[in-house]
């Protein structure tokens, strides 16, 4: 007699087979909105959440130029870009996310290398891990203060990337959050940052100064916040240059 591990894997994979996946929401909506289709599901009866999965992006993956999220769909107020909700949309070229929403997913414009732009509003209070990895176009981004910590690896491979403008509402930057934005060449951290991920700024090539709190401590301003050990100058009240060379 089959053992029941036994019976729930056929049974899983037979889901599989039939269409199903754990990862795909049971009900999901499409609204047509300024000639774009956007697909959404309900949460709690109450708000609506942009995406349906991994599979199932807000929006088709050939959508091309600029896009305006909407505030509302189904008569619900949008709240979540759910997670890889624009997942490889390598067409859209910039984003603007409207005041009602307060989180980001994970993944959520990873993959996205035709962004350019994108408006973060005051609105939102996470950002999930990955939320921008690989967004190769993307020049500029404001951290808004409402934002308290900065997930790991938010911005990595964004190699166009130059300008960054972190909030005082940000206490913590996570694990290789910049890793490879060869692109940046200065970036200012506020005060109140009081943590760091191991290899924040991981082969930031061309990032040669930075300007950090005074209350920063110097186990902050060594080889593991560069990974690459490439010469850097650090601005703590002065100039700080860490020891070491080389680079990927």
């Amino acid at each position: 007699m089959k053992s029941a591990k036994v019976w729930l894997q056929q049974l899983f994979l037979l889901a599989l087979i039939l269409g199903w996946s754990p990862f795909t929401h049971a009900s999901t909506y499409t609204e047509t909105v300024d000639g774009v289709d956007w697909t959404y599901y309900i949460v709690y009866d109450s708000e609506a959440w942009v995406g349906g999965g991994p599979w199932t992006p807000a929006v088709p993956r050939d959508t091309i130029g600029a896009i305006v999220i909407p505030s509302t769909l189904g008569g619900y107020l949008v709240r979540c870009i759910d997670a890889f909700a624009f997942r490889d949309c390598s067409g859209v070229t910039s984003v603007t996310i409207p005041g009602s929403v307060t989180s980001i997913g994970e993944h959520a414009f990873r993959g996205c290398s035709g962004l350019t732009s994108v408006t973060i509003p005051g609105s939102v209070t996470s950002i999930g891990q990955q939320a921008f990895c690989g967004c190769s176009g993307l020049t500029s981004v404001t951290i808004p203060d409402s934002v308290t910590s900065i997930e790991r690896s938010t911005f990595a491979g964004c190699s166009c990337l130059t300008n960054v403008v972190i909030s005082d509402g940000v206490t913590s930057i996570g694990q290789q959050v910049f890793d490879e934005c060869s692109g940046l060449t200065s970036v200012t951290i506020p005060d109140t940052v009081t943590s760091i991920g191991y290899c924040a700024f991981a082969y930031c090539h061309g990032l040669k100064t930075l300007f950090a709190p005074a209350s920063w401590e110097s186990k902050y301003i060594d080889g593991s916040f560069w990974s690459d050990y490439a010469s850097r100058t650090v601005g703590v009240q002065g100039a700080v240059q860490p020891s070491g060379s080389g680079g990927k």
